[in-house]
């Protein structure tokens, strides 16, 4: 954490400074209280469980203050709690934070976008406003998996 926030976009920039400042350190708090995982910041990354993981690749992105991020399959591998945990992150994400979702769990698409392109085969099939999408025929056969329509 305290590596992204010194380097932001740049990791040439993090290592030049590997001394934190005590402003590093309170916003680190900050970050890892407001997205629940300050209580297990002793941990490696690699000891925490899967969707703790993924929550914690979603708060580095953060902590650059980048304008854009692109979560490919944000969701990808995680129980139904784990899904509705990393949702809600998303969710609350700045309104002025452009994201990017690449995502086959068409549940998380409806309830995270604003705007929805789908893809079949490379070849852009229809979009708009999740409830065009969902509407859509050829989408509901291919991607809900409805097949008398």
């Amino acid at each position: 954490m305290l590596l992204a926030l010194r380097g932001g976009t740049s990791p040439l920039k993090a290592l030049a400074n590997l001394k934190p400042s005590k402003a590093d350190y309170t916003r680190a708090r900050d970050i890892l209280e407001t997205w629940g995982l300050w209580d297990r910041r002793s941990l490696l990354v690699k000891d925490l469980s899967y969707g703790e993981q993924r929550q914690m690749e979603l708060v580095l992105g953060l902590a650059t203050q980048s304008k854009l991020l692109l979560l490919d399959e944000p969701s990808a591998g995680m129980s139904p709690a784990e899904t509705a945990t990393i949702v809600s992150m998303i969710a609350s994400l700045p309104r002025d934070m452009t994201v990017i979702i690449i995502e086959h769990d068409m549940d998380v698409v409806f309830n995270l976008a604003d705007h929805i392109v789908v893809l079949e085969i490379g070849q852009v099939i229809t979009e708009g406003t999740p409830a065009e999408v969902k509407s859509n025929p050829r989408v509901r056969k291919v991607y809900l998996g409805e097949e008398n329509i």
